[in-house]
């Protein structure tokens, strides 16, 4: 909580913690939709579907601290989702959105 606290002060990005369970249903975190499908806190392991502009990634097997990064089409800098806590069913950490949104030109 306070490296969160510490890099929302830097005042780049929008953070947004959650707790997700392992659930038939996306939760809502942020501008993203996320649904854990498998953990393994042994190996520090999870899986997860993320649901951003009605796409639907998987992004399997991804380690705890491990940022793992996406675009959304209306941000010219990648979101960033990081787990930092893994346990049976249910997974905790933050999603670091850019603060300026706007959309890339072609």
């Amino acid at each position: 909580a306070k490296e969160l606290a510490a890099l929302r002060d830097l005042g780049e990005r929008v953070y947004t913690e959650f707790r997700v369970a392992k659930a038939k249903t996306a939760t809502r975190v942020g501008d993203l939709q996320i649904r854990l499908t498998k953990t393994d806190p042994k190996k520090n392991k999870y899986t997860v579907e993320v649901i951003a502009d009605d796409k639907l990634v998987e992004k399997k097997d991804k380690n705890t601290n491990e940022p793992v990064q996406f675009l959304l089409s209306r941000a010219t800098q990648p979101y960033e989702l990081v787990v930092n806590d893994i346990k049976k069913d249910l997974i905790s950490g933050y999603v670091a959105a850019p603060k300026v949104q706007q959309t890339r030109s072609n």
